[in-house]
């Protein structure tokens, strides 16, 4: 393809990523409004990227913005354009269907100040010479859209300028070339460019699978057209109960569940970067979640990994149910172990037992004083109940176990205040052993 004939800042060559031909009517002499615009605006994408894929918030996304005068003479307009100003052309759309526009801020190409003339608005106009072309490259779109930093996916980026062109003219030989600024035979218009489209692919992350099912039932059942949701740890205040998270908090990832359990998402990518993020779903007037740890297994380079959590509303009646073991692992990296013990049992209609949990890095020490719950779900055990940080009381605790190949452990703590203290994500043990029987 041939280069477009302008200088850029950049010293990398643009590469058109999508290229729209415009059937123009040659002019002679001015071109004017009721011709055609004449004007072209179009964006390409970066020579060093020509799949258009960039790792999210590490490799800088460039773009160039180029409009140029193809009517084949001087056009005549209200006023050129600045390089700043062709930043404020461009809508960026991401996976979600968000749009970020840049339009805004201070004409910086300055035209001279209207004036009347016998009562009417007249303005200075300018030429726009044949071949005239103005370009500005963006080094970073993510500087400028900084959620292309944290959210995966296809971006569209789109540019839109209003235009007006002059359809009347007069001389003065004070003033020079004037446009009358009232004709109705004005072409004012907005002109749409081509379309450009970026993959953000995080350096770690993961495909995101839910499943709800009905633990009511045995065996269970999937639980179709059930609404799920996954959102950010951080993005949730302190304090919030499950229904205000679910009411205010946006998400990361929305969907519904298919005839066979699996949540369908409505963006184009169930890609997350690798973080602390909640799972959420609702159902009969219930509303459970479970916790994805930026720690745990299934975050890989690119979008590689997948990790898959199962929710599951209501459980089969036990006689006895007890849950033992005892073992450490690593909630974050090799240096630091969590030490943690359990004996929890259900028997008539009754929880008792005791949990104690030790993490070598933050010197936490907690250990249960109350058991509320012990129930089973297949091989996964939840232990609930209150419990001391340190000897102070007034802590609330749920410990998620596995009993597998691996076996696994988590366990999250929240303040006397119901704000989140303390989280681990399930992850295999190192050492120990976790056992749940079932009477």
């Amino acid at each position: 393809m041939k280069p477009f004939p302008c200088t850029l800042r950049s010293s990398r060559l643009p590469v058109l990523a999508v290229f729209l031909l415009l059937t123009v009517p040659v002019c002679h002499g001015f071109a004017w409004g009721y011709d055609s615009s004449g004007i072209d605006l179009r964006i390409y994408g970066d020579l060093e990227h020509p799949d258009l894929q960039y790792r999210l918030g590490q490799e800088p996304v460039d773009i160039v913005v180029v409009i140029s005068n193809i009517a084949g003479s001087q056009l005549l307009t209200e006023r050129g354009f600045s390089q700043v100003e062709l930043r404020h052309t461009l809508v960026i759309t991401d996976p979600q269907g968000v749009q970020y526009s840049l339009s805004g801020g201070e004409m910086l190409h300055k035209m001279p100040v209207p004036f009347f003339l016998n009562d009417r608005p007249w303005g200075l106009a300018e030429f726009l010479p044949q071949g005239w072309v103005r370009s500005v490259t963006i080094d970073d779109l993510t500087e400028l859209v900084p959620v292309m930093k944290t959210k995966a996916g296809w971006y569209t980026i789109e540019a839109y300028q209003p235009f007006l062109r002059f359809a009347s003219a007069g001389q003065d030989p004070g003033l020079g070339l004037l446009g009358l600024l009232d004709e109705p035979d004005n072409w004012n218009d907005t002109i749409k460019s081509n379309t450009v489209q970026v993959y953000l692919a995080p350096s770690a992350g993961a495909m995101m699978g839910v499943n709800v099912a009905d633990g009511s039932v045995n065996p269970q059942a999937p639980l179709p057209q059930v609404p799920v949701k996954v959102i950010r740890t951080s993005d949730i205040p302190s304090g919030y109960t499950l229904p205000a998270i679910w009411d205010k908090v946006k998400a990361v990832l929305e969907g519904t569940t298919n005839f066979a359990g699996s949540a369908v998402w409505k963006s184009d990518t169930s890609c997350v970067v690798q973080a602390n993020y909640s799972v959420l779903a609702s159902y009969g007037g219930e509303m459970i979640s479970a916790p994805i740890s930026a720690t745990e297994p299934g975050w890989l380079e690119g979008c590689s990994g997948s990790i898959q959590k199962t929710l599951i509303f209501g459980t089969l009646a036990a006689k006895q149910i007890q849950i033992t073991g005892a073992g450490f692992n690593f909630p974050e990296d090799a240096k630091y172990r969590a030490v943690f013990s359990t004996n929890a049992i259900y028997k008539d209609s009754k929880a008792s037992g005791k949990v104690t949990y030790n993490y070598t890095r933050t010197r936490l020490l907690f250990a249960s004083t109350n058991i509320t719950e012990v129930s089973v779900t297949g091989t996964t055990g939840r232990i609930r109940g209150e419990g001391t940080i340190n000897k102070v009381a007034g802590y609330t605790f749920e410990v998620v176990v596995v009993d597998g190949a691996p076996d696994q452990f988590g366990i999250t703590i929240w303040k006397p205040d119901g704000a989140l203290y303390y989280q681990a994500g399930t992850k295999a043990l190192s050492s120990g052993a976790i056992r749940i029987e079932v009477k």
